[in-house]
C-alpha cells in the first residue's frame, strides 16, 4: 500500500470513529482567536538574587531534562543537575577577578607559564591561578555554594 492511500484509509477511520463528537460540540461556545490571553514570556529570576525555591525549580528542571532527554538514571541525572547547578551559582555570583601574577587561591606569585586562566571574575577580569590549585579552589567555592544556598 502506498503512503497516500495508507493516509486516506486512517483519516477515514478516524472521521468514522468521531462522527458523533461534531454533535456534542454543537452549542459550545468557541472564544476567537484574537481575544485570547496572549501568553507572556517566562520571566527568569534576576541572576544572584534567586530564591531557594528558584533554585530548587532550576534543579529540578535539570535533572528531569537529563533524566528524560539525556536518557539518564536518575542518580545520574540529578549529579548532572548538581553540577550544572554549582556552574550557575559561579556564573551568578562570580569571583573577584585577581592579577595574572598571582595564584587566586593560594596567593603564591605566578610564572607567565603557570598563569592559567579558569573562569571570567567580576568586572570581566579572569580568575588566575595555577592549574594545581585548580581542584582545591573549585572544591571550596562548593563549599560556598552549599553554605549560601542552606542560608
Amino acid at each position: 500500500m502506498r503512503l497516500k492511500a495508507l493516509a486516506h484509509k486512517v483519516l477515514e477511520r478516524n472521521r468514522a470513529c468521531n462522527s458523533g463528537a461534531t454533535e456534542q460540540l454543537q452549542g459550545v461556545q468557541l472564544r476567537p482567536v484574537e481575544a485570547q490571553p496572549k501568553l507572556q514570556p517566562k520571566e527568569r529570576p534576576v541572576p544572584g538574587e534567586w530564591s531557594e525555591v528558584e533554585w530548587r525549580v532550576y534543579y529540578d528542571e535539570r535533572a528531569g531534562i537529563a533524566e528524560f532527554d539525556g536518557e539518564m538514571s536518575r542518580e545520574k541525572a540529578e549529579a548532572q543537575a548538581y553540577e550544572c547547578s554549582i556552574s550557575e551559582w559561579l556564573i551568578q555570583h562570580p569571583p573577584a577577578a585577581n592579577s595574572p601574577n598571582r595564584c587566586a587561591h593560594c596567593s603564591e606569585t605566578l610564572t607567565e607559564r603557570e598563569a592559567l586562566p579558569f573562569l571570567c571574575g567580576t568586572d570581566g577580569g579572569h580568575v588566575w591561578m595555577h592549574g594545581k590549585c585548580h581542584a582545591e579552589w573549585m572544591a571550596a567555592q562548593i563549599v560556598a555554594v552549599r553554605t549560601a544556598v542552606q542560608n
